[in-house]
């Protein structure tokens, strides 16, 4: 099954680091092993699993957070855009544009 995953971690630092085929390195040792786990998920040896297991594996996509669903369940947001989407059992995603 694809597994398409969001992040609106700012400035993009978290998606460009586990979707670069060689990432930088991380100081932080829990923060680097934590990366490292969420690597295995989305990479297979140097080919990412999207492309492994076509059309399934792992998709890591950055998203602005005023579009991130999940926001309400971390932060003091109100539930509105996670309540439509389950709501209506769909949710639209449109793909940000590249910088």
């Amino acid at each position: 099954m694809l597994h398409l995953q969001y992040s609106d971690c700012r400035s993009r630092s978290l998606t460009d680091h586990l979707l670069s085929s060689v990432p930088s390195p991380v100081e932080d040792k829990r923060l680097a092993i934590e990366m490292t786990a969420l690597r295995q998920a989305l990479w297979i040896d140097d080919t990412p699993t999207s492309e492994a297991f076509t059309p399934f594996g792992d998709i890591l996509r950055w998203i602005p957070t005023h579009l991130q669903l999940a926001d309400c369940l971390t932060k003091s947001r109100k539930p509105k855009l996670l309540n439509d989407a389950l709501e209506c059992n769909e949710a639209v995603v449109k793909e940000a544009p590249a910088e």
